[in-house]
């Protein structure tokens, strides 16, 4: 009897996980996420370089960097080094882009929220 009730929880789940798109809303959650990491990721280094040297803090990254993402790291570390060469409109367009995400990371969130305790939106 213990198995068979497992199997129908576990059964019940499934199917309210369908019901309610929970495929659709987490890959959007994960869309948005992926697509604000880089620009906030950009504003963290330019905003420390104002504490720490950029050379040392490029070097920091590199070496972290590449022991992540091995051969793939180069255009990521070439990307934050032309972000340190353009700080004034990097960080204002960065600005811009993560207000922009969090915004619809929030509605989607606010969706999801909706949609697993079924209750309208005011």
């Amino acid at each position: 009897m213990d198995a068979e009730k497992r199997r129908n929880f576990i059964s019940a789940v499934f199917r309210r996980f369908v019901r309610h798109r929970g495929l659709l809303i987490s890959g959007a959650i994960a869309y948005y996420f992926l697509l604000s990491i880089l620009p906030l990721m950009i504003l963290v280094f330019v905003g420390l370089s104002k504490f720490v040297g950029e050379e040392e803090l490029i070097h920091v990254l590199t070496v972290q960097l590449e022991l992540a993402l091995a051969a793939n790291a180069e255009p990521l570390i070439e990307t934050i080094r032309a972000a340190f060469e353009a700080r004034g409109v990097i960080g204002w367009v960065g600005l811009g882009v993560i207000v922009f995400v969090a915004s619809a990371i929030f509605r989607i969130l606010e969706e999801a929220m909706e949609i697993v305790f079924e209750t309208e939106s005011v």
